[in-house]
């Protein structure tokens, strides 16, 4: 299969990546599952502390070995632990989950702005963020509308596509993105 250009899959990107909403996972955290707000305030701080202490180790990678493959070990996780999270109703577990969410971000963070920056160069990476950010609000619209809609006949099937969304982008990224620029 032919792997597409840099700026394309970028693009693409912006667009699935932004298709999640935090609106419908957190009407499902609470009304769902009916998490406390000191559960929210735990789930949110274990991602956080997973976010601090995995950065340095996953970033070493990303420069080290391939910032591709980063993105697909981050893409994977973060879309499974978002799905993990409709199936299961223990607190403990949600935060659990977010931890590993927050862990797999870790795998992406600066590994997609690198690669895009490795891919089209320093001179022309300015332009490609600016198109990219107004794009990304594609993918935003597109996922709230479609998450509502979902979410309106069954929030867990909303918070379900808002993580294969994610999964689906780390299989496009196996399929379709070049990595031609890394050293």
């Amino acid at each position: 299969m032919r792997r597409l250009q840099a700026t394309t899959a970028y693009y693409g990107l912006e667009v699935l990546l932004h298709v999640p909403t935090w609106v419908v996972m957190a009407v499902y955290l609470v009304q769902e599952v009916g998490l406390s707000p000191l559960e929210l305030v735990l789930m949110g701080t274990a991602m956080e502390a997973a976010v601090f202490l995995f950065e340095v180790p996953t970033g070493v990678l990303a420069d080290t070995f391939s910032r591709r493959l980063s993105l697909i070990i981050g893409y994977f996780g973060m879309g499974t632990a978002w799905m993990l999270v409709a199936f299961v109703a223990e607190p403990w577990a949600i935060v659990a989950l977010w931890a590993l969410w927050g862990v797999s971000y870790t795998f992406t963070s600066g590994a997609y702005e690198a690669w895009i920056t490795d891919e089209v160069g320093v001179e022309n990476v300015g332009r490609v963020f600016l198109k990219g950010e107004r794009i990304h609000y594609v993918g935003s619209i597109a996922g709230l509308i479609l998450q509502v809609a979902i979410g309106i006949v069954s929030l867990r099937a909303g918070v379900v596509i808002g993580g294969a969304a994610v999964v689906l982008a780390g299989v496009l990224c196996i399929l379709l993105m070049p990595e031609t620029g890394f050293r």
